[in-house]
């Protein structure tokens, strides 16, 4: 949302205002910044980079393996969640398909 918010405001500053440049960005930046904001973004939310750790890997026993339950590759332990969680990948989706679709 930053960096959309970089290329709205410099599309208003480098273009004359009243100009259909200027007016388009200034529309697709409220309109970027609400769709945002449904989907959780907060301006006043530092950004933290994700921390990578670099962990040894521990070999698991056979035995471990052996006593678990069968399960398939793809198949989830638990509780499903009553919402699903969107990354920021689909976030970002999200509000291009909504901007790329606005009229």
């Amino acid at each position: 949302v930053d960096d959309m918010k970089l290329m709205f405001d410099n599309a208003m500053q480098y273009n004359q205002e009243g100009s259909l440049i200027f007016n388009s960005a200034k529309k697709l930046l409220d309109v970027t910044l609400l769709k945002a904001h449904e989907l959780g973004y907060d301006e006043q939310k530092p950004r933290i980079k994700e921390a990578r750790i670099n962990l040894p890997m521990i070999p698991v026993k056979d035995e471990y393996l052996e006593s678990s339950s069968p399960q398939s590759p793809n198949s989830q332990r638990g509780r499903l969640s009553k919402k699903p969680i969107k990354t920021p990948e689909q976030n970002i989706q999200t509000i291009y398909t909504y901007i790329r679709e606005y009229r």
